[in-house]
């Protein structure tokens, strides 16, 4: 095999890796999302995650005006 070649081969192979770490999905160490009827149940099952040693912080979020009705409707 003829060094243009080997140079070409070479450049495919690193493409190639690159293209796959790119598109790889990232590591993902988070809880599965949870509904919680309120701050303080979600902060306390938070804390549980916490002094277990399962997590090093946990946070509650809330990402929907829609949950609102939702314990509206029941």
């Amino acid at each position: 095999m003829n060094k243009r070649r080997g140079a070409s081969v070479a450049v495919a192979v690193a493409a190639t890796l690159t293209g796959m770490l790119a598109l790889a999905a990232p590591a993902n160490a988070s809880v599965p999302y949870k509904v919680y009827s309120t701050s303080a149940a979600c902060k306390t099952a938070g804390q549980k995650f916490v002094d277990s040693g399962q997590a090093y912080q946990y946070t509650c979020t809330w990402d929907s005006p829609g949950y609102l009705l939702t314990l509206w409707l029941g």
